[in-house]
């Protein structure tokens, strides 16, 4: 049988080991979060500066083409997003 003290000493290396192993859980929980949390950020910045973007195209478009309705500038604007074969292709 094992000495009371060795035992202890296992225990206690063992418990060691269990909040070593939880504390690096946590920390990789959260830094996955952070990487989440700041992904979406940029995705929605980008959302955000494409419609501002497209909003003054918009308005560029009916201030500065004579004749021009929101339906017609909407129309090109939209021809002009959309990808060639070209660039789908690649």
């Amino acid at each position: 049988m094992l000495p009371r003290i060795t035992v202890k000493t296992a225990d206690l290396q063992r418990d060691k080991l269990m909040w070593i192993a939880l504390g690096a859980l946590v920390v990789a929980q959260i830094v996955a979060f952070w990487m989440l949390c700041s992904s979406q950020v940029m995705k929605a910045q980008e959302r955000h500066e494409s419609i501002q973007a497209q909003r003054t195209g918009l308005a560029d478009c009916l201030q500065y083409m004579p004749g021009s309705t929101i339906m017609s500038c909407t129309t090109t604007s939209d021809a002009a997003a959309m990808p060639t074969r070209a660039d789908r292709n690649s």
